[in-house]
């Protein structure tokens, strides 16, 4: 059997919350100044008060609160992986982090109040579109639609907020599938990617995408 070798880098977006080394912790602080995230380091959780430091999180610099807390998938075994994007007046943040061995996801929040709430994520829509881009790829290939596919990696990262309810983004899904060539059985590699900006209606509570590269 002979097999594809994939090598798949990602970039992040700006921001960037863990250190050059995994299990390193760095600080990331809002454009403002108003708001910082912190994972477990205790000597930089303590500087912002004795109550509402015991969990990683988004802190009010000046309340000493904690107004958010990063989303549990970040920190279960890979977070030297998460990284934090910031809108420009700091109402917006979105967290790029990886949330399996083959997986990078998005949790993007919105201030509202004193609080940082989640808004509904964009990776459904955009994952109906890879959908769609690696059923063309298949069948450029000359797969047989409904073969068993294998996940190599799917990766979804905010890149920047544009304004307070758009962002652009990067989405890339591979798969691998088993093909007969000359009686031998191959890999062979089905796999969409592309750039967007991405628009999220708040009445709607969906995400329409405003131009695709």
């Amino acid at each position: 059997m002979k097999i594809a070798m994939l090598f798949l880098t990602c970039v992040f977006g700006s921001s960037v919350l863990a250190g050059d080394s995994p299990g390193q912790e760095m600080p990331s602080t809002s454009p403002n100044g108003r708001f910082t995230v912190r994972q477990s380091n205790e000597a930089e959780l303590a500087k912002l008060g004795p109550e509402e430091t015991s969990a990683p999180g988004v802190f009010d610099t000046m309340t000493k609160k904690r107004v958010c807390s990063i989303p549990d998938d970040a920190f279960n075994s890979f977070t030297e992986g998460l990284r934090v994007v910031w809108s420009e007046d700091s109402a917006r943040l979105a967290f790029n982090y990886r949330a399996g061995g083959r997986y990078n996801t998005i949790t993007l929040y919105k201030i509202e109040g004193t609080q940082f709430i989640e808004i509904p994520s964009p990776e459904e829509t955009l994952s109906k579109i890879l959908d769609a881009e690696k059923a063309a790829h298949s069948k450029s290939q000359g797969l047989k639609p409904g073969v068993n596919e294998r996940r190599i990696y799917d990766a979804y990262t905010v890149l920047r907020w544009v304004d307070g309810n758009t962002v652009e983004m990067e989405a890339e899904s591979v798969r691998t599938v088993a093909s007969k060539v000359e009686n031998e059985d191959e890999l062979a590699e089905v796999s969409a990617s592309f750039r967007c900006t991405a628009k999220f209606n708040p009445k709607t509570k969906k995400w329409n995408i405003l131009k695709l590269k």
